[in-house]
């Protein structure tokens, strides 16, 4: 049994727009020999000349169960906002199955595949609430290499075409890269975000949105 948590803190500032970034994000862990549990939140706020221009905002609870020859059955409830897409509001729960491609002592790379279903707002209020049922196609990567330079890395890319909306599709690409600073504890590097709508349920919103922030860790074990 093992618990483990990150804390980051990221900023970003653009003097010759005048747009300010700031992130902040964190997760909490448990795991067991056949089991894995993890709490995970990230909210970027981003503000233009001291008025907010874009919002960002996602909690998951993802479980784990490891079965044999590297497959494992994937669980997920999560909640997210995003002003740029016209999100107000998005629940879903992710079902899926998972392979290994590579697990070792410094990194891990899988593939799922499976069914997300979801209730949402959108901030126009023209549609009050949808209910739709997507598949679910996700890429991760995880490196946890402790030897020096120690180096993390998150990296996952989901793909959603939607099964009661034929036509919407949504992508979603997060890339955070980091390396030890000070001590084992304290880690610097780059949050970035890239997410994608076909058809998102705001008239006017945006098909697209993305990011980037220095950031900040602390881990406690």
């Amino acid at each position: 049994m093992r618990t483990s948590g990150n804390l980051s803190l990221g900023a970003n500032y653009s003097k010759g727009s005048d747009v300010a970034t700031v992130s902040f994000s964190g997760n909490f862990s448990y795991r067991k020999k056949s089991q894995y549990l993890d709490l995970s939140w990230d909210s970027n706020n981003t503000y233009q000349k001291d008025s907010l221009s874009a919002r960002k905002n996602d909690i998951e609870l993802t479980w784990q169960r490891l079965l044999n020859k590297g497959w494992s059955s994937n669980v997920m409830i999560a909640a997210s906002q995003n002003l740029q897409l016209g999100t107000k509001l998005r629940v879903s729960l992710n079902l899926a199955a998972v392979k290994d491609l590579t697990y070792n002592n410094w990194n891990r790379l899988y593939v799922g595949a499976g069914l997300n279903l979801s209730q949402e707002t959108s901030f126009d209020n023209t549609i009050s609430e949808t209910n739709d049922v997507a598949g679910l196609f996700q890429v991760k990567w995880k490196v946890y290499k402790l030897t020096s330079p120690k180096v993390w890395v998150d990296a996952d890319l989901s793909f959603l075409p939607y099964l009661t909306d034929p036509g919407r599709n949504r992508l979603s690409i997060n890339v955070n890269p980091q390396v030890k600073v000070f001590s084992n504890n304290f880690k610097i590097g780059l949050q970035t975000y890239y997410s994608y709508d076909s058809k998102p349920t705001t008239e006017d919103a945006s098909n697209d949105d993305y990011g980037m922030s220095l950031q900040l860790t602390y881990s406690y074990h």
